[in-house]
């Protein structure tokens, strides 16, 4: 996975909670982290493209077992992911990167499932709004 609008929001990295369905999801963990798993199962069960960059290893994981490498993608790529990583070693792990029409920031494991509660409330909010609207007096 190259991309270079994801690189650019990793530089930035602003900070944007507001919740809009995502299509994948790219992540910084450690392999021993029980936030890093935490989230990374999270977004496995709500998206079908999970990138999961261990900093410990260099080399993408597995969202379901941190520990289980996957078949590198691109050696230059993880590269430049981890390049990127660089500035915010000082930061907790993991973080959290969504695609929704465009790559944001969304922070950590306890930001991220805020994140997935806002957007499930929005959802049901969204689904009783349609059965009102369907229903004639």
């Amino acid at each position: 996975m190259e991309d270079d609008k994801l690189l650019d929001c990793i530089n930035k990295l602003y900070k944007d909670n507001k919740a809009e369905h995502f299509d994948r999801v790219f992540m910084y963990v450690k392999n021993y982290c029980h936030f890093s798993a935490k989230a990374a199962g999270m977004a496995a069960q709500v998206c079908k493209e999970v990138h999961v960059l261990d900093v410990l290893t260099g080399q993408y994981v597995t969202p379901m077992d941190l520990h289980q490498t996957m078949l590198p993608l691109n050696n230059k790529t993880e590269g430049k992911y981890m390049q990127a990583y660089t500035p915010l070693k000082g930061s907790t792990v993991p973080q959290i990167f969504l695609h929704c029409k465009e790559w944001k920031y969304v922070g950590g494991c306890i930001d991220f499932e805020h994140y997935l509660t806002v957007l499930n409330s929005s959802q049901s909010v969204d689904n009783v709004r349609t059965m009102f609207q369907a229903v004639k007096f």
